[in-house]
């Protein structure tokens, strides 16, 4: 944690994605703002949201928070950002593009995406059972989430002028696993990761599917 407020004040930001229940909406943290913060319940609060980013539903409980507004006490319940948004961009923080107008400095981003999954349709059968179905759906809708938050990214990086480029689990790894975050098979993708990084990584510059507007004109 030390490290990360380190880091957040030479200029660099960490920032995870929860989602609260109660509220229904997307909270992204500040984590390099909350590790400075210097207050006594910081490092249990950064452990809480580190863990609450990671709770899939149904498979992991969510992680209760206590929240004080207008003089009152309250709970609230988080889950794993996810739920909300697959992939998400600090364009909703602030934009690089009129900071670097504001202070003079020319120049443009590159948006690097990793998206730790799937995004084809991979048939096979779904279990008959409540944690099966719930599951399948899950995969499902995430998939789906992550090709919209695609086009939302890259509609951002269009309004930027910023580079746009992301990566995806190829085809042909085994993802298949006895349990919820198998040791086995997480030590297989982190190998699989390796491999694809010490080489050159196959960015791709557009969403899925998409072809850009000279392209339909013809």
């Amino acid at each position: 944690m030390r490290a990360v407020a380190q880091a957040h004040q030479r200029g660099r930001r960490l920032y995870l994605g929860t989602v609260n229940l109660d509220q229904q909406q997307f909270v992204v943290w500040n984590m390099g703002l909350l590790a400075s913060s210097g207050h006594r319940d910081t490092l249990e609060t950064f452990r809480k949201v580190m863990l609450a980013s990671a709770s899939i539903p149904v498979a992991f409980p969510p992680v209760l928070f206590e929240v004080e507004a207008g003089g009152a006490m309250y709970d609230e319940l988080h889950v794993d950002g996810g739920v909300g948004a697959r992939m998400f961009y600090t364009a909703g923080i602030f934009s690089f593009a009129e900071a670097r107008a504001a202070a003079g400095r020319p120049g443009r981003e590159d948006i690097f995406i990793i998206h730790n999954g799937r995004l084809l349709p991979e048939a096979r059968a779904t279990p008959r059972t409540l944690l099966g179905i719930a599951s399948r759906v899950i995969d499902s809708t995430g998939k789906s989430a992550a090709v919209g938050d695609l086009f939302r990214i890259h509609a951002v990086a269009s309004r930027e002028g910023a580079g746009y480029y992301w990566v995806t689990i190829p085809q042909g790894i085994d993802l298949e696993a006895s349990e919820v975050f198998d040791p086995v098979m997480m030590s297989n993708l982190l190998r699989a990761g390796r491999d694809l990084g010490s080489g050159t990584p196959p960015w791709r510059t557009s969403p899925p599917g998409f072809r850009a507007l000279y392209e339909l004109e013809q």
